[in-house]
C-alpha cells in the first residue's frame, strides 16, 4: 500500500528515474568477482573491490544502487562493510553472500544492518506485556489468523516451530492482509533456512534467541511498535500530501478561471467604450444618409437604387443597434430585449436583405428554403436579424467563391430552427468548445471573436439554443433553436 502510494506521487510530479544502475562487488577472491562481473555487466555499470575499505572508498566517490558483499573477509565482514556504507549511504540495498551456515553473522546483518530481524527463546508466558498493551494469544496459526482478520493489532508475536505451521509461514500469510503488522519470531534454534526465509519471505522485524530476559522482549516490541507507527504515518503522510496536491491543483485552476474572468471583463468594458463612441459617429451617418434618402425620394429616382439606399440605411441601423447591445452588456451584463410575436420568414427576409449589400455575399450561390406554415416564434426582430447576419457572414467568408451557402427555417423537434450552411473546411472538435466564448475566432487575426459570443447571448436571452454541427458532405451547419409562440387571439 505505502510502495502503491509512493508510486503514485512519483507518477503525478514527474520525479523521473532514481536508480543509477550502478553495482558494487566485493569479495576478496579474484575468480568469484569475475564470475558476477560476467552476468551483471549486461544490465548494470560494474564497480569491483577485494577488501571493505577499498569498496567504501570507491562507494564515496560512485553512484551505486547495489553492493554485493562476500560475508567472510579478512579486513571486515559484508555486513560490517554494509553497516558503515550506511554512514554516508543509507539508501544503496546490500546484498550479502556466504557458503556458511552461520547464525550469529545472519542475526547481525538483521538487527544491524536494518534488514528485517529475529527473536530467540525459550521464553516464559507471564504477563509482562499487559502492562503497555492489549494482549491476545493464540495457539495454533489458523487461530491466529482468525483473530488477526478481525482484531486491530500492531505486532504479532509467535514461536517458529509450531505443529499446524511455523512462525514464518504464518506471518507469510499475514501479509496478505495486514502488511503492516510487525512480526517478532522466538525460536531456541540456531536454523539458517528459518532465518533467510524470514528475511526473504515473510520479512519478520526481529528475531530472538533463548535463553531470553522480558526486557527483551519489551524492547523488541517497542521498537516494533515505532515501526509500525513510522510505516503507518508514512502512508497516512502520503495520501494526505496526494490530496493536498489534487486541492492545490484546483484551486490554481479555479485561480485561473477567476483570472480569465477578470480579464474578459476588462476587455469587454474597452470593448463597450469603443462601441459608444462608433456609435456616435454612425448616428452622423445616418444623419446624412437621411437626406439622400429625402433628395432621392424628390426626384424619383430608380426605385432600384432607392432600394439600395434604404436597405443601406437599415444595415448601419442594426449595425448602431449591435454596438449599443454590446456597450449594454459590457456596462451591466444584459441585453435589452424587446420582443414581439413574429414570423420566422421576417428574420430570414432581413438578414437576407442585409447581407446583399455585401459584395462576398453576391459571389457565391444562396439556397433559401423557408417551410410553409411555420409558426412564429416570441422574439426581438432586430437582435435576432443580429444573429442570421451574422452567421451568413461567417458562411460566406468560409465559402470559396461561386460555392453554395445555405439559408432556412424550418420545424423539428417542436422548435422553430434557422440554420446556415456553408461548404467550408468545418469546425475541429477543439475550436467547437470555445467557439461561442469571447475573444475566440476561427479566422485567426481577420476576426474578434465577438459576433458568435453575441449571437450565443441573444438566443440566451430568448431561451433558445444554438449549436454548430458537422455536415455529412463537408461543411459546418449553424442552428438556433426557438421555442414557437402562440399567436395572439
Amino acid at each position: 500500500m505505502l510502495d502503491e502510494g509512493l508510486r503514485s506521487l512519483i507518477a503525478l510530479h514527474g520525479v523521473g528515474e532514481t536508480r543509477t544502475g550502478g553495482i558494487l562487488i566485493v569479495d576478496d577472491e579474484k575468480p568469484n568477482l569475475t564470475v558476477l562481473r560476467n552476468f551483471l555487466e549486461a544490465g548494470y555499470r560494474v564497480y569491483e573491490a577485494q577488501a571493505g575499505n577499498e569498496a567504501l572508498a570507491i562507494a564515496r566517490t560512485t553512484a551505486l544502487d547495489v553492493i554485493i558483499a562476500d560475508q567472510r573477509m579478512p579486513e571486515m565482514t559484508g555486513v560490517e562493510l554494509l553497516e558503515k556504507l550506511r554512514d554516508f549511504k543509507p539508501d544503496v540495498a546490500g546484498i550479502i553472500l556466504t557458503g556458511f551456515t552461520d547464525p550469529p553473522a545472519l542475526i547481525s546483518a538483521i538487527n544491524r544492518a536494518r534488514v528485517f530481524r529475529f527473536l530467540k527463546k525459550p521464553w516464559q508466558p507471564d504477563n509482562f506485556l499487559e502492562a503497555g498493551y492489549r494482549v491476545y494469544e493464540a495457539q495454533a496459526g489458523n487461530e491466529a489468523l482468525a483473530i488477526a482478520r478481525t482484531t486491530a493489532l500492531d505486532v504479532i508475536i509467535a514461536d517458529q516451530r509450531m505443529p499446524e505451521m511455523t512462525g514464518v509461514e504464518l506471518l507469510e500469510k499475514l501479509r496478505d492482509f495486514k502488511p503492516d503488522v510487525a512480526g517478532i519470531i522466538l525460536t531456541g534454534f540456531t536454523d539458517p533456512p528459518a532465518l533467510i526465509s524470514a528475511i526473504n519471505r515473510a520479512r519478520v522485524f526481529r528475531f530472538l534467541k533463548k535463553p531470553w530476559q522480558p526486557d527483551d522482549i519489551l524492547e523488541a516490541v517497542r521498537q516494533a511498535s515505532e515501526h509500525v507507527y513510522q510505516t503507518r504515518a508514512i502512508q497516512r503522510l502520503v495520501a494526505l500530501l496526494a490530496k493536498r496536491t489534487d486541492e492545490l491543483d484546483a484551486s490554481l485552476v479555479q485561480i485561473r478561471r477567476t483570472q480569465s474572468h477578470l480579464l474578459h471583463l476588462e476587455r469587454l468594458g474597452t470593448m463597450g467604450k469603443l462601441a459608444a463612441g462608433v456609435v456616435h459617429d454612425l448616428r452622423n451617418l445616418m444623419v446624412s444618409l437621411g437626406y439622400v434618402e429625402s433628395v432621392l425620394q424628390q426626384r424619383s429616382v430608380a426605385p432600384d437604387v432607392l432600394e439600395s439606399v434604404q436597405v443601406g440605411m437599415q444595415g448601419v441601423g442594426n449595425l448602431i443597434h449591435t454596438l449599443e447591445a454590446m456597450h449594454q452588456f459590457a456596462r451591466g451584463g444584459i441585453l435589452n430585449i424587446q420582443k414581439s410575436i413574429l414570423q420566422p420568414s421576417l428574420v430570414v427576409h432581413d438578414a437576407l436583405a442585409i447581407a446583399r449589400m455585401d459584395m462576398g455575399f453576391r459571389a457565391h450561390k444562396v439556397a433559401v428554403n423557408i417551410e410553409e406554415g411555420l409558426p412564429p416564434v416570441h422574439g426581438d426582430r432586430q437582435k435576432l436579424t443580429q444573429v442570421l447576419v451574422n452567421l451568413v457572414r461567417n458562411a460566406v467568408q468560409a465559402t470559396a467563391q461561386w460555392r453554395q451557402i445555405g439559408v432556412e427555417a424550418s420545424r423539428k423537434n417542436g422548435h422553430v430552427v434557422f440554420a446556415v450552411e456553408d461548404e467550408g473546411p468545418g469546425v475541429s472538435p477543439d475550436m467547437k468548445e470555445n467557439l461561442f466564448k469571447p475573444f475566440v475566432s476561427s479566422k485567426g487575426e481577420g476576426g474578434m471573436g465577438m459576433g458568435l459570443y453575441m449571437a450565443k447571448l441573444i438566443v440566451d436571452s430568448h431561451q433558445g439554443e444554438i449549436a454548430v454541427l458537422d455536415r455529412p458532405q463537408g461543411g459546418a451547419r449553424f442552428e438556433v433553436r426557438l421555442q414557437p409562440a402562440e399567436e395572439p387571439r
